[in-house]
């Protein structure tokens, strides 16, 4: 062999492709298809809640928890499995990280990877918002709460009981 060969033979470097380290195998088809690995879909949120933190010029003190801003987090199933499980949850780290406080909601409809963050607001600041503007539509039914939260921590427990 010639020595100019054999540095070519060795020197190549041997790595998977871009879009292999940011995709899982489908769990659908079993590995012949690929999806948005959720990892990927988590620096999507974390991207996303960092640029609407930069747009929004809200400054809050990092020792005062109640003047972080506050989102809605709507995710579909498996991302909210990946978000509150572990002992640290994602989620946590996320919310602390940023100083921030997320409301994580399941979507139903929702592909894998799919989120959508909104800006939350507490009735306090809805009712001001009514009182500032009259020819605003009355609200569909009075009675019913908007958001229905529901803890995950024991919802998960139980999952894990019944297995």
């Amino acid at each position: 062999m010639l020595p100019v060969m054999l540095i070519c033979l060795v020197g190549m470097q041997v790595r998977p492709s871009v879009t292999f380290m940011i995709s899982e195998p489908c769990p659908c088809c079993h590995g012949i298809g690929r999806v948005e690995a959720l990892d990927t879909s988590f620096s999507k949120i974390e991207r996303e809640i960092c640029r609407r933190l930069a747009v929004s010029g809200h400054k809050s003190d990092p020792e005062k928890p109640k003047s972080w801003p506050r989102f809605l987090l709507r995710v579909d199933h498996e991302m909210c499995t990946y978000l509150t499980s572990g002992k640290r949850t994602k989620l946590g780290i996320l919310s602390s990280s940023l100083k921030v406080w997320i409301l994580l909601k399941i979507a139903r409809g929702f592909t894998r990877g799919a989120f959508e963050l909104l800006p939350y607001s507490d009735q306090k600041d809805t009712d001001e918002q009514k009182e500032l503007s009259p020819e605003s539509p009355p609200p569909r039914e009075a009675g019913r709460p908007r958001l229905s939260v529901f803890p995950i921590k024991k919802w998960m427990s139980r999952a894990k009981r019944a297995k």
